[in-house]
């Protein structure tokens, strides 16, 4: 029986050490795991016990082995030992910087490199390669018992926060529409399309060559095409809400139930209140809109109750869904788990595998946010509708030249033109209706392309994506038009324009002080000087 329990402790800490890159993700004082996350507590719970429990008892027997047969001792403990620098540099390479992707050859070094030079030294002194060893592990029990202690703290942690966030996702509630249809005659419908990661040197200033974005060109054949626009943030979770308030943030606050609650001024690094009340849709239904919600990424639905009248999201990461079966939660990481022990020596956080895999979810996001927003598009009692697509976001999910979806090989120029063939959708859609005319159509970026901010040198990463970036190369600027209603004519804004001032300029087209291209056009200039 003691033999038994030291088996269970050993192999508890060996699962902890293996598994903390996924549980520390959930038990983060930031909460931004929950905050993605469109499932209930009980579906994480699933996926994590599928994954934990397999390796404990994997563990445990691997320990009983070599406490019962002495041939065994030796190999199975070399293996725990000399593969512990690789495990560690996969914690951190998930956890901590899961901005820069591991390389391959770093990688292999690193897994190779304690065995190579325990070999060397046994065989210069094979005196002494046994005493060490013996030395090791000893230090390797001590150090997995500590870790299953730890491991039991940690996991008494994931267990709290899991109960905290236990209603993540109540069922949402339509705010009423707020528009009588003699207001809608009144006042122009306002459709406000975000595409994920939209460059504006990319799609105006300096496009690849033979790519053909036909519908934004019609766009800003008519519209107003703002050429320096200064990004609210680089990261969707902070650039959306910061465009919702108008509030300034370089960081977001989070609680335990995957609520938003503050953003983090970055000039004076003081919190403020994010309010759903003290937004841009909370402004359209005081002027007697009826706001809907189509997007991607942020929890739309829980982060604006009781303010919009139809709501629509896709959590990430998009192997969890909501009312997908237990059986398929328990496969998604044992699945996981056997593909990273076959090929466990590529790590990185976004690598080819991870790519394969991201690939189907991501079209599907794709598809099922588009047949939202068009549902949302075909009501007119709608009136102020923001349609947040993950497209051009990476990795690519389309060939533009075969003009089909693709789970490998496509490119952020693919995905710029599944953008660009959504937005003449859009407005066929309401061409046909008679209502693209008379409407506000904002399109933009909530950053732009983070080529060596985030993609540049990934796996994944194209030639075309290389030169088309000039090396990788950062521009900040990203994409936003806005077209206002019976305009025909296109003009731009070259002055400096900072995006945190959507809300704004929403409010002001809103309320009738912005009319015309030119209303916004001397609106925008005057703003560059605030």
């Amino acid at each position: 029986m003691k033999m038994i329990r030291r088996a269970l402790l050993l192999a508890f800490g060996l699962s902890s050490f293996s598994l903390a890159f996924a549980i520390m993700p959930f038990v983060e004082p930031s909460h931004e795991a929950y905050y993605h996350l469109g499932v209930n507590a009980s579906t994480i719970l699933l996926a994590a016990s599928a994954s934990f429990l397999p390796i404990w008892m994997l563990g445990a027997v691997l320990f009983l082995l070599a406490e019962r047969y002495s041939r065994l001792w030796g190999p199975i403990w070399a293996t725990i030992i000399f593969s512990a620098p690789w495990i560690l540099l996969k914690n951190c390479a998930w956890t901590w910087t899961w901005t820069w992707p591991v390389p391959r050859w770093l990688s292999m070094v690193v897994l190779a490199s304690p065995a190579a030079i325990f070999g060397i030294v046994s065989y210069f002194r094979p005196g002494a390669a046994g005493a060490i060893f013996r030395k090791l592990q000893r230090l390797a029990a001590v150090l997995l018992g500590f870790l299953a202690l730890s491991g039991a703290v940690l996991l008494a942690e994931f267990a709290w926060c899991l109960w905290q966030a236990r209603d993540l996702n109540p069922p949402f509630h339509s705010a009423g529409a707020s528009a009588s249809a003699g207001s809608a005659a009144r006042h122009p419908r306002i459709v406000w399309i975000l595409l994920d990661e939209l460059s504006y040197r990319q799609v105006y200033e300096r496009r690849f060559p033979g790519l053909k974005l036909p519908a934004f060109d019609r766009l800003a054949a008519q519209s107003t095409v703002f050429s320096h626009v200064v990004p609210a943030a680089i990261m969707t979770e902070i650039a959306v809400p910061s465009l919702f308030s108008g509030l300034p943030a370089d960081a977001i606050g989070v609680s335990a139930d995957g609520r938003l609650h503050s953003l983090r001024d970055p000039r004076s690094g003081a919190w403020q209140s994010f309010d759903p009340k003290r937004t841009v849709f909370q402004d359209a239904r005081a002027d007697g809109y009826s706001p809907s919600v189509a997007g991607w990424f942020n929890p739309y639905c829980r982060i604006l109750p009781d303010i919009l009248d139809q709501c629509f999201w896709v959590d990430f990461p998009q192997y969890l869904q909501p009312g997908q079966s237990w059986q398929t939660t328990i496969a998604i990481p044992l699945r996981y788990l056997r593909s990273s022990f076959a090929t466990g020596l590529r790590l990185g956080n976004v690598d080819e595998r991870v790519e394969r895999e991201e690939a189907p979810g991501h079209i599907r996001d794709y598809k099922e946010i588009k047949a939202a927003g068009d549902r949302m598009l075909a009501d007119p009692s709608q009136d102020f509708l923001f349609l947040h697509l993950p497209v051009p976001h990476p990795g690519g999910i389309y060939n533009r030249r075969k003009m089909a979806f693709t789970e490998s090989g496509g490119s952020y120029l693919d995905n710029l033109a599944l953008a660009d063939q959504y937005l003449g959708q859009v407005r066929q859609f309401l061409e046909e209706r008679g209502q693209w005319d008379s409407s506000v159509i904002v399109v933009m970026g909530d950053h732009s392309w983070r080529t060596q901010r985030l993609w540049a040198g990934r796996p994944g990463w194209t030639p075309e994506e290389q030169q088309a970036s000039d090396g990788g190369q950062f521009d900040d600027r990203p994409g936003y038009v806005v077209k206002m209603p019976m305009q025909e004519q296109p003009a731009r804004v070259d002055t400096p324009f900072q995006a945190v001032k959507t809300r704004a300029l929403l409010d002001a087209i809103m309320s009738g002080r912005l009319r015309t291209a030119q209303d916004l056009e001397a609106w925008a200039s005057a703003q560059s000087g605030q």
